[in-house]
């Protein structure tokens, strides 16, 4: 099961960095989606984008997948 976990792990922590460079090579799309009431889309499309790779680069490593698993739920949920 543990090694399912690290796999399960690894996969969306991957996933999650590949969005987060999405968000510096193609920016616009991401601002399109910012809500309106928050302003400057682009500084929450690239702070998002930020989070997304560290969060999932932090899923990569046992000694930081917890946190970030967790701040990434976070972070999912306030978008």
């Amino acid at each position: 099961m543990t090694s399912l976990r690290s796999a399960v792990a690894v996969l969306l922590g991957l996933a999650f960095i590949s969005i987060g460079i999405q968000h510096f090579t193609n920016p616009m799309a991401f601002d399109a989606i910012v809500l309106v009431y928050l302003g400057w889309p682009r500084f929450w499309t690239l702070a998002s984008g930020v989070l997304e790779i560290s969060l999932g680069g932090g899923l990569l490593f046992n000694r930081s997948r917890s946190l970030s698993a967790h701040l990434l739920v976070l972070l999912v949920l306030m978008m």
